[in-house]
Order: structure tokens, then C-alpha cells, then sequence
């Protein structure tokens, strides 16, 4: 319906001045995956960085942000020194430094709210922005946003047995190209542009 407007979640307008920089990875011998935001999500997102402490040392899992399930989160993970949290940061001013600490962002949220499965979260602008791969939920809206811009991968993160597999699985060649493919998005279709509602609106 024409009343209706629909705007994606799309980066603050703060990024307009910020620069991108695309940084390709060598080797997988060292992988650092990222969370960023309210934690929570103890299924997938904590289960996440459980497995890379138990099963893979020579990776990092690092949690920026506070939220809900941080003390579940520090408390399942407290016995692994590759996984570390950095705590409350402040957005958008903090988001460059964050991302440049980070290879992989992690955005498997968990599937069994019916919300994350429709969801397009800024994450995704956010990722394509600093040329981050995302993991995020298959069978899901962004899954498939994902997969059609090849900026990422999607998997089932709902049990150890799959994390496991789906870590193992990543290689050198797959990363770069999701890398390469974020810088093909032009900044402008990343920001939040208030030309279009007003265009929508009129």
C-alpha cells in the first residue's frame, strides 16, 4: 500500500566521513571472530565462542557490548583465554576500531524467535561497510541477503557439532571473496539517506 514505507536499517549518517579500508587475510592459521552488540542469543552467539575456546586455541572470540547475557556468557567461557570481553563501547564513534580488530563478524542470532528470521539488522550494513564476513543464521531473511550479495556465510549454529564443522570449513579463498564483494557496495547505498523518505513521503 502507498502508505506504507519501508527504509532498511542502514549505517548513521556519522559514516558519510569515515573511510573504508579493506584488508584481505593472508592464512586462516589465525581467525579473529567478533560479536558486536547487546549479548545475548545463549543458543547460538555464546555457544559460538564456547566452541572456538574449547576446539580452537589458535582463534579469537572477542564480545564488545554489555546486555542480558553477558554474565551467562563470561561464566560459560571464563576457563578459555581466546575469548575475551571488551565491554560497553560507544556507537557509532567506537565502531571503526572495533571492526579493525576483528576478521569475522558473528550475527547468528538464534532462529527460534520468529523475529530474527524476517530481521535485517544494521549488522549488515555495518560488516559491508568495513569489509567484515558475517555469519549469521541460515534459513533466515538475512541469510538470504547474505548469500545474494556474497558477503558472508550461512549456518546452523544451534549446536557445537555444527560450529565445529562450519570453523573447520573456512578457508583463505572463501573469506577474501566476501571481502572483495563488500567493497564492490558503495558507501552511499550503506547510509541511511533522508532525501529518499522525504522523497517516499512526498
Amino acid at each position: 500500500p502507498k502508505q506504507i514505507i519501508v527504509l532498511p536499517n542502514k549505517l548513521n549518517v556519522y559514516f558519510r566521513n569515515v573511510s573504508r579500508n579493506f584488508y584481505e587475510l593472508q592464512n586462516v592459521e589465525k581467525i579473529r571472530f567478533g560479536f558486536i552488540g547487546a549479548v545475548r542469543y545463549p543458543n547460538t552467539i555464546v555457544r559460538f565462542a564456547e566452541v572456538v575456546g574449547k576446539y580452537f586455541p589458535q582463534y579469537e572470540f572477542t564480545f564488545w557490548g554489555t546486555g542480558i547475557g553477558i554474565n551467562e556468557a563470561m561464566i560459560r567461557c571464563e576457563t578459555y583465554n581466546n575469548v575475551k570481553f571488551e565491554g560497553a563501547f560507544r556507537n557509532p564513534e567506537d565502531l571503526e576500531t572495533i571492526y579493525s580488530n576483528i576478521d569475522i563478524n558473528i550475527v547468528c542470532y538464534d532462529t527460534t524467535y520468529f523475529n530474527v528470521t524476517i530481521a535485517e539488522p544494521n549488522k549488515l550494513y555495518e560488516s559491508i561497510f568495513f569489509g567484515k564476513p558475517m555469519v549469521v543464521s541460515a534459513n533466515t531473511f538475512l541469510a538470504t541477503k547474505v548469500k545474494e550479495w556474497g558477503i558472508g556465510f550461512a549456518a546452523n549454529c544451534s549446536t557445537d557439532i555444527y560450529i565445529k564443522e562450519f570453523i573447520s570449513s573456512l578457508g583463505v579463498e572463501q573469506i577474501n571473496r566476501c571481502i572483495k564483494n563488500c567493497a564492490k557496495i558503495q558507501k552511499e547505498e550503506l547510509i541511511d539517506s533522508t532525501t529518499i523518505l522525504i522523497e517516499k513521503i512526498v
